[in-house]
């Protein structure tokens, strides 16, 4: 599937509504997303290239693959939170580009993104800004005021980016915890950040999990 602008497979947007979905939750449950592409020139900051939310509600991805998926910004997924929560459980993002921010997913708005037993790897962000510093996130893009969460096992691993934040890539007011054996790992970045890079008002604490083997400043390994 191809989207024009946003939402490969799936899109939901505020103006599709006329209430608050912030007390809304979607699933995708057993689910595969595979080949999805949302346009990846357009000027606006959006993509998702499986799916794209932004009506404030939550989302529940369980037991899912989104694998191979293309967009501007998120290459599987575009969240925008109003005090809602994004899940990811026992899912697989793997493969997946974007042009711009978040290999993997972007997040937004306020709320909570969490990953229990996901496999977040080998995602892919094409560009960088000249200093290297807006564009990012090979895996994760999270910004404005959210709490992202790694725990049950979950791997951030083998995602490369051509700016900031190999791995995880922290903006705005946002705290970051990983737990219970949780890893960010083997990511690359071309400029800071190897595995996590985190703007002036983040804040990270790691209780039995790793970070290892990412390397900043380097050349991108090949992509699989």
């Amino acid at each position: 599937n191809s989207a024009p602008e946003a939402g490969g497979a799936v899109s939901w947007q505020p103006e599709m509504v006329t209430h608050d979905q912030s007390d809304f939750t979607s699933l995708v449950e057993g689910c595969t997303f595979l080949n999805n592409t949302a346009r990846l020139d357009t000027d606006i900051n959006e993509g998702g290239g499986a799916i794209f939310l932004n009506g404030g509600q939550g989302m529940v991805v369980r037991d899912s693959d989104l694998s191979f998926n293309q967009g501007k910004s998120g290459g599987a997924i575009f969240w925008v939170g109003n005090g809602s929560t994004l899940q990811l459980i026992g899912s697989r993002v793997e493969g997946n580009r974007a042009a711009s921010k978040g290999g993997g997913a972007v997040a937004y708005g306020t709320g909570r993104v969490e990953l229990m037993n996901t496999r977040m790897a080998w995602n892919h962000v094409e560009s960088g800004d000249e200093a290297g510093r807006n564009d990012g996130g090979g895996g994760l893009y999270i910004d404005d005021y959210l709490q992202l969460t790694l725990a049950q096992g979950s791997a951030v691993m083998y995602n490369s980016v051509a700016g900031q934040g190999g791995g995880v890539h922290l903006e705005g007011f946002i705290g970051m915890s990983m737990c219970e054996g949780s890893r960010v790992a083997f990511n690359t970045a071309q400029s800071h950040g190897g595995g996590i890079y985190g703007g002036d008002n983040v804040s990270i604490a790691v209780i039995n999990a790793s970070i290892q083997g990412n390397f900043a400043g380097a050349s991108l390994p090949p992509l699989p």
